[in-house]
C-alpha cells in the first residue's frame, strides 16, 4: 500500500492543485470499495474549502449507495 503524503495547506487558494493530485491518486485504486472511501475524504476537503461544485461531482463518482448516504446525511 502507498502512503501519500501531502504538505500542510496554509493558503485556501492552494487547496485545488492538492485535491486534483489527491483524485489522480485515488482513481488508480483498483478496488472499489477503498476508492470510495479515498473519493469520500477528497469529497470532505471539497466542502471545507467551500467547493461544492467539485464535491457535487465528485459524488456522483462514489459506487457505493451507503457511502453516498452518509456524506449526504453529514453534508446535506
Amino acid at each position: 500500500m502507498r502512503t501519500l503524503y501531502l504538505p500542510p495547506i496554509t493558503d485556501p487558494k492552494d487547496v485545488g492543485p492538492a485535491i486534483k493530485r489527491a483524485l489522480e491518486i485515488a482513481m488508480q485504486i483498483s478496488d472499489d470499495s477503498m476508492r470510495d472511501v479515498s473519493v469520500s475524504q477528497i469529497i470532505r476537503l471539497c466542502v471545507k474549502v467551500d467547493h461544492l461544485k467539485t464535491a457535487r461531482v465528485l459524488l456522483r463518482t462514489i459506487q457505493s449507495e451507503k457511502t453516498r448516504a452518509e456524506l449526504v446525511a453529514e453534508h446535506p
